[in-house]
């Protein structure tokens, strides 16, 4: 079996964290949950990671980038009708990306908001 390389190994914590964090919550999920379900070692884990808050805020901050990537620019010159097809498109891009990512979407709208107040102000 080949070794699998060091970023895809960050990715597979990365996945099974997410994945961890909607099913059980930020509270109840542990760096042992995340290891055990990745198949690693917590000595690994803590190679990328500083504690469970970091991977968190980096799984909800490209949550974050993905949604802003679908966000198209309206400029109020453009006129109503070319304005409202915008609109359209950029809400029709950020539910796919909801749709896409239903896990970080789940943690987004169950577990970030009201964890702290430095964390909300990241998520705005």
């Amino acid at each position: 079996m080949a070794r699998m390389r060091s970023e895809e190994r960050r990715e597979q914590i990365l996945s099974v964290a997410a994945e961890a964090f909607a099913q059980y919550g930020y509270h109840a999920t542990t760096v042992d949950t995340i290891v055990t379900g990745a198949g690693v070692a917590r000595g690994t884990f803590y190679s990328y990671f500083q504690d469970k808050r970091s991977i968190f805020e980096e799984l909800l901050d490209g949550y974050m980038k993905g949604l802003h990537a679908q966000i198209i620019r309206i400029d109020p010159k453009l006129g109503p009708t070319r304005a409202m097809e915008l609109m359209r498109q950029n809400f029709n891009g950020v539910l796919s990306e909801c749709l896409e990512q239903s896990a970080l979407t789940k943690i987004l709208l169950s577990e970030a908001v009201g964890l702290d107040e430095g964390f909300d102000e990241r998520l705005l």
